[in-house]
């Protein structure tokens, strides 16, 4: 019995030192990436759309839903395409679960250059998509019941506040032939 014991632990020495004479060799364990495997990443890489690009179809074919698709058709051609894929939000019907399902599909490719709009004649769905709140449009609606129209910076200035005057001044316009 003594033989036996002796002889398990002599064993387990035996194991143990050849395990921890591999760390002090000079021939560490390396992981090799076979090519394939690189072929693999590369193509998840490819995989993500550019959301400013991809058509219906494409979409279709990566199960997005046809809600989200329209939406973010629509959102493009009414803004001049994403940003951010955060503005993905701003879409009706993609909230937060669903935004989370379907972000991870899209990648932002080339920036885009976004639509100006005319601050009078846009529909709160054309300000929503601008990023504007139900509350900044509702100070719009109220300015221009007031005062018929925004006239210009000057107006929108004491509408908006100046961080959002700022982020928008750009793309607003107050008359069609600007």
């Amino acid at each position: 019995m003594k033989k036996k014991i002796v002889g398990i632990l002599g064993v387990f020495f035996l194991i143990g030192g050849l395990a921890a004479g591999t760390a002090d060799t000079d021939h560490p364990f390396r992981i090799v990436e076979s090519k394939n495997m690189k072929e693999q990443a590369a193509r998840g890489k490819e995989e993500k759309m550019d959301i400013n690009r991809v058509t219906k179809e494409e979409m279709t074919a990566k199960k997005i839903p046809m809600n989200a698709v329209r939406g973010i058709l629509s959102y493009r051609e009414t803004t001049g395409g994403f940003s951010s894929l955060s503005e993905l939000k701003r879409i009706k019907g993609i909230g937060p679960a669903s935004y989370d399902k379907i972000a991870g599909a899209f990648r932002i490719g080339e920036p885009v250059r976004k639509n100006r709009f005319n601050i009078n004649k846009a529909n709160e769905s054309v300000l929503l998509s601008y990023g504007l709140t139900k509350k900044e449009i509702g100070a719009i609606s109220a300015w221009k019941g007031k005062h018929g129209r925004i006239r210009n910076n000057i107006d929108l200035k004491d509408i908006l506040s100046a961080a959002r005057y700022e982020e928008l001044k750009e793309l607003i316009r107050y008359e069609d032939y600007e």
